[in-house]
């Protein structure tokens, strides 16, 4: 989850911060492309604190892994309805390839942040909307 948590914020400052400042998309574009990423990015953030005070608060030695467990899903149990938000999220999925490649080819200076950030390739469409 840790993982997943990052390669979102890499997203929304790499890519998704300097794309909305110099308004290199249109509001739609970008609505298009990362969908509701920093809702996602902030349930990923509560979910991953969470996880990490469990597991801070439980000392390995006095704690079996089905407590741990037990007390995840009530973690993820706690935050239910915030997963309509992912649902949508990952509902633009299908489409997020073919967007890039067309905003790219359209858009030079979107081009210019995604060769600054990285190589495009399967990384930053996996870090974009692939799940944990």
């Amino acid at each position: 989850e840790k993982e997943y948590h990052d390669s979102l914020e890499s997203v929304i400052v790499a890519v998704l911060q300097p794309v909305r400042q110099r308004k290199i998309l249109s509001s739609f574009e970008i609505v298009s492309l990362f969908s509701s990423l920093e809702m996602v990015f902030e349930i990923s953030k509560d979910i991953t604190e969470g996880m990490e005070n469990i597991l801070t608060a439980s000392h390995p030695e006095n704690i079996e892994d089905a407590e741990i467990f037990a007390k995840f899903a009530e973690l993820f149990t706690a935050r239910a309805d915030s997963f309509q938000d992912y649902i949508n999220y990952t509902a633009n999925i299908p489409s997020v390839p073919g967007r890039i490649t067309t905003f790219r080819a359209d858009h030079d200076e979107f081009d210019n942040i995604i060769k600054a950030w990285g190589t495009f390739n399967r990384k930053f469409t996996k870090r974009l909307i692939a799940p944990p």
